[in-house]
């Protein structure tokens, strides 16, 4: 008996499909037909996904209308109604606002203020634009929110972002979104006096936005954020793709952050004034400046990221790092930049260890004192440099510091370079030890020196160290205190140097 009531029951649902009835009210059948594809509207999500308070669509595609879970409260607007005062008064705590697809035209700003639990949740084919210069979605001392979704659209103009997270919104995660065309940052979070913590931007799509893609910002003092930007596509914007300002505690992953319209998007991804920040598996290209750049920002990581064809010049190199301390620059890959590979200025006790530097349009690696008298205690290991215009490794004026277990190969100039810029202190006391500094090449040679010291570099030790076929010298030193010992040229089949 059971068992015919249930076949029953199927059928009979399976009928009112076929012929209509049990559908959704006006505006959304079951199915949307959108460019030949069938997109579920709010109301038929799948498993897994929210439960709706209100389903929100278009009418005729101006009238905005909200209907209830419950069917209670079936709200209807007025034709051409500003979708964004119309949705405002929807919000409240924990309400689940589900949008089916369609051009949603704001003339004010969906503003999530003092409320928790709230998600906004947009189906593929949801548009959220304005030709006013406003933002599109404000979220203010608001946590646990939760945007899903959407084509974010501003209107090219003003000095807003499209999303904006103001203090007080802690564990608000944006995601699956793509913002756009802002006047400032796709995406900005604002810390202030209150911060947001834990603030997660995964897998959205920011492009061609008048600052950032996305900005973590802080107006005082840094401290631990705890933000997570993930997964993001970061395309053509027009100052930047990803920047944290006096934030601690960020991790930046897996983002891909990239330039195709020339002159477009200085610093690829940027941390300034925080610390203890994580900047990993990343690919940047084809910034006009910086691909990476780490500028007072202590105790940071920067690993296994991609950088490369990024255009600067001077210290705007693949990964720059400046006035930043025991920092760690790991893993990389720094290829055809304009200037440096790796570039480390006015900082100390900086590990750059297994990086692969090549085809740079200055050095490999570079260490240089800036507007310090030095810098010291740099770690250069186990890093590959090779076909750099200027040189594989330079030191310039960098006191007690390591360069270990390196190959420098091919490069048109040293492979390693101790130098000294007038004035100031250093190259002295460095340790150059077992690294494979030469040239491959054999016909058409080009690295001049394996290992050089030049203008005023002194008291330094290079021991045990493979150098080989380079056109004019394999070690030359020029401080009477400099020591030299176990070297080997590979020509005469490891014999140690004379």
């Amino acid at each position: 008996m059971k068992r015919s009531v249930a076949i029953c029951l199927i059928l009979t649902l399976a009928l009112g499909w076929f012929t209509g009835v049990g559908t959704a009210p006006e505006g959304s059948p079951f199915f949307h037909s959108t460019n030949g594809d069938n997109i579920l509207p709010a109301e038929a999500m799948a498993i897994g996904l929210p439960a709706c308070t209100y389903n929100i669509s278009l009418l005729q595609h101006t009238t905005p209308t909200a209907r209830s879970a419950s069917g209670q409260a079936n709200l209807t607007g007025t034709p051409g109604e500003d979708v964004g005062a119309f949705v405002n008064g929807l919000l409240g705590p924990q309400e689940t606002l589900c949008f089916d697809p369609g051009n949603y035209v704001l003339t004010t700003e969906i503003l999530v203020s003092n409320v928790s639990n709230v998600i906004l949740w947009l189906l593929p084919g949801v548009i959220m634009s304005t030709s006013a210069p406003i933002r599109l979605l404000h979220i203010i001392g608001s946590p646990n929110t939760r945007v899903h979704g959407g084509n974010w659209t501003g209107p090219g103009i003003g000095t807003l972002p499209d999303i904006e997270v103001d203090q007080g919104s802690s564990n608000t995660t944006i995601e699956g979104a793509e913002a756009s065309r802002a006047g400032y940052d796709g995406i900005l979070i604002d810390h202030d006096t209150k911060p947001n913590l834990r603030v997660s931007v995964l897998n959205d799509s920011l492009d061609d936005n008048g600052r950032f893609g996305v900005q973590d910002y802080q107006s005082t003092l840094a401290a631990p954020r705890w933000t997570l930007i993930s997964g993001n596509r970061v395309e053509d914007n027009a100052v930047g793709g990803i920047y944290t300002n006096r934030a601690a505690d960020v991790t930046i992953s897996a983002n891909e952050v990239w330039n195709t319209v020339a002159g477009t998007g200085a610093i690829g991804i940027g941390a300034e004034f925080g610390y203890n920040d994580t900047i990993t598996q990343n690919s940047v290209s084809h910034m006009s400046s910086f691909g990476i750049q780490v500028y007072f920002n202590n105790d940071t990581t920067v690993s296994n990221n991609y950088s490369g064809f990024n255009s600067g010049a001077s210290d705007q190199s693949g990964i720059t790092n400046d006035h930043g301390f025991y920092d760690t620059i790991s893993g990389n890959n720094l290829v055809s930049n304009g200037r440096d590979g790796v570039h480390v200025e006015r900082s100390s006790y900086v590990t750059v260890r297994g990086n692969t530097a090549e085809d740079n349009g200055q050095y490999g690696i570079e260490v240089y004192h800036g507007t310090m008298p030095s810098v010291q205690r740099e770690v250069i290991s186990g890093n590959a440099c090779s076909f750099n215009v200027a040189g594989g490794i330079i030191l310039n004026s960098a006191t007690d510091s390591a360069i270990t277990g390196n190959g420098c190969i091919d490069n048109s100039g040293p492979g390693i370079l101790l130098y000294n810029d007038p004035g100031q202190i250093g190259s002295t006391r460095n340790l150059v030890s077992n690294n494979w500094s030469g040239d491959e090449r054999l016909s058409g040679m080009t690295q001049t020196y394996g290992i050089k010291e030049e203008n005023q570099a002194d008291q330094n030790e290079i021991t045990s160290n493979v150098v080989c076929n380079n056109t004019v010298a394999d070690i030359a030193v020029v401080g009477p205190s400099t020591t030299t010992s176990g070297n080997s040229d590979c020509r005469f089949g490891g014999e140690p140097l004379k």
